[in-house]
């Protein structure tokens, strides 16, 4: 017998009104939600601190505040620091900044925030963690030693509260992450880039941001291009965006897609 979530007595089903609502009465969850990747000083940081104050960072890079400090000094920005530091070993502690991070996003997601924004930089940290604590609490493992596959549903669905309990409030989201190579089946560099973030991440972001650097030898100097490979609202692939910023990135929609965002 196939499953099934109603009770035997249950002979109604509930009606569809009391769990689809008309999109004309949905109330809208305001907010851009954008992930943003690269390699490094090609202006991810920058960018996140560029949209509107307040801005809470949850930084695993220890870098936002000079960032802030040099270019937006008079921005409400707050900072948690969340790398733990063991003062034995004087190495970061993976899953003691785990908790840190957990502790800063309950933090936000308990207040009524209702403008601003939240950045984490980097999601990348954030995945290296979650996966080293994996390695300590998964039961079933190979031969060697390793997790199997299928215990990675434990470190996957960790991430998935973490990111999602942010996206939910109406504020805008930047999920930061460095790039890494891309490999064929033979185990050779294709030439291209992804981000090193779970994979399921680009799913639940608005925009997808690849920041890349490029020397252009008619202007004899380097160019800073954010390349759109994901648009929620409409196809924009490989939309570029020069020394991007939040208000750069508005205008680019709103002229190129028809699309205005707050």
């Amino acid at each position: 017998m196939g499953w099934n979530a109603l009770k035997k007595k249950e002979l109604q089903p509930p009606k569809p009104e009391e769990f689809f609502t008309p999109l004309q009465r949905i109330e809208h969850v305001g907010g851009l939600k954008v992930g943003i990747y690269g390699a490094p000083e090609t202006g991810k940081t920058y960018f996140a601190l560029t949209f509107p104050e307040p801005i809470y960072v949850i930084d695993t890079e220890f870098g936002a505040k000079k960032v802030a400090r040099v270019h937006f000094p008079e921005k409400e920005i707050y900072i948690a620091e969340v790398v733990h530091i063991d003062p034995i070993t004087d190495e970061p502690d993976p899953i003691k900044s785990l908790e840190k991070v957990e502790k800063a996003i309950a933090a936000i997601a308990s207040q009524n925030i209702s403008k601003g924004t939240i950045v984490i930089d980097s999601a990348t940290d954030i995945w290296a963690w979650i996966t080293a604590w994996l390695e300590q609490v998964a039961t079933r493992r190979t031969a060697s030693g390793q997790p199997f596959r299928f215990e990675y549903g434990l470190a996957n669905e960790r991430y998935r509260q973490l990111i999602v309990r942010l996206l939910a409030k109406p504020v805008h989201v930047v999920l930061t992450a460095q790039e890494q190579d891309v490999y064929d089946s033979s185990g050779k560099p294709t030439g291209m880039k992804q981000p090193r973030w779970q994979k399921q991440t680009p799913h639940w972001v608005d925009i997808v941001l690849h920041t890349v650097k490029r020397f252009d030898p008619s202007l004899k100097r380097w160019r800073y291009v954010a390349v759109m490979e994901k648009c929620r609202f409409k196809r924009a692939f490989n939309l570029e965006i020069e020394d991007v910023t939040y208000e750069k990135l508005r205008n680019a929609l709103r002229r190129n897609l028809g699309i205005d965002v707050v």
